[in-house]
């Protein structure tokens, strides 16, 4: 079994996908099956695809593409973990398949691009407008303490009234 990511056609409009070539080597009529398809990421607990079908049936030693779709979700680089379930109509006979395989960044962007997702760019947004603030706030901090320092040091020496720093107001 080979697994490699690309696109499929689902309601008028392509998603992004993995598609794990399987082959039936025997030469037997397995019947009706149902399958169940389990998508997770290593090193990612939280990231798990899941896609189950009914009514199937494979053709003695053929092969066929079996088509995981992802959704909304677009496709990242990294290493992952197929566990492909089929089971009987009956649920006498059972087999699992479990297949590694890696998505590199180069085909992520590619499938991606096809599927119509952009990439999301908004952390970077918002982490520009912190430092521009933050820039803008210091700068004004600092022009303002060095604008304060310039007129407590000509307040001090311009006036020549012995500490006495007293103001009167007028009525």
């Amino acid at each position: 079994m080979t697994v490699k990511p690309s696109t499929i056609v689902n309601k008028a409009k392509q998603n992004p996908a993995v598609i794990a070539k399987v082959h039936n080597s025997t030469n037997s009529y397995p019947g009706q099956l149902s399958s169940k398809a389990v998508v997770t990421k290593k090193g990612d607990s939280k990231f798990k695809i899941t896609d189950v079908k009914n009514n199937q049936s494979i053709a003695p030693t053929s092969s066929y593409n079996y088509q995981i779709s992802w959704g909304n979700k677009s496709l990242q680089a990294g290493n992952y973990h197929l566990k492909l379930t089929y089971k009987t109509a009956g649920g006498i006979k059972s087999w699992v398949i479990n297949k590694d395989f890696s998505i590199t960044n180069n085909d992520a962007a590619k499938y991606n691009k096809l599927a119509g997702i952009k990439p999301n760019y908004l952390w970077l947004y918002i982490l520009l407008g912190i430092l521009a603030l933050a820039i803008i706030l210091g700068l004004g901090i600092y022009l303002g303490r060095r604008n304060n320092n310039k007129n407590n040091g000509n307040n001090n020496n311009n006036g020549n009234n012995s500490g006495n720093n007293t103001r009167r107001r007028r009525r």
